[in-house]
């Protein structure tokens, strides 16, 4: 279980780093006149958007590498990986949703990997077992359920 929870966390944290990289390239690569030709990257509250986009992926990879040492070293408690794939999944997610907010209908375009990107990641909220449904697991154990 704990392997099969790292896996599925991994597999949306890749499709969330693939949004990221396309948009690291829009956002340096699109100078719209508006900017008097500057590139948007130089916008503060984009470079603050991008910044939150790098925590959620920052903590990502921090939560999977841990609970992988945790699990070879055989140290690691079972409901740690719900916790790590119901926050990796969840900062996922979000951050293909900031990604897709600064790309505007750009990210949108059928042309443009971020609406894959985009689409993939929204299928994290239907694996099983489904965020909420580890949320009612780690409630009833907390409730003595």
């Amino acid at each position: 279980t704990a392997w099969y929870f790292s896996l599925v966390g991994t597999v949306y944290d890749g499709a969330a780093r693939a949004a990221r990289d396309w948009l690291l390239a829009f956002l340096t690569g699109r100078k719209p006149a508006a900017l008097g030709g500057a590139a948007l990257a130089t916008v503060p509250i984009v470079q603050e958007s991008m910044g939150r986009i790098e925590m959620l992926l920052a903590s990502n990879d921090w939560l999977l590498r841990t609970h992988a040492d945790a699990i070879d070293a055989g140290t690691a408690p079972a409901e740690l990986s719900a916790v790590v794939k119901h926050n990796v999944v969840d900062n996922a997610i979000q951050a293909v949703d900031m990604a897709l907010e600064l790309a505007g209908n750009h990210g949108i375009a059928r042309h443009n990997p971020l609406e894959r990107h985009h689409r993939n990641v929204q299928c994290a909220r239907i694996h099983a077992p489904s965020n909420s449904l580890l949320r009612t697991m780690a409630a009833r154990r907390a409730l003595g359920l």
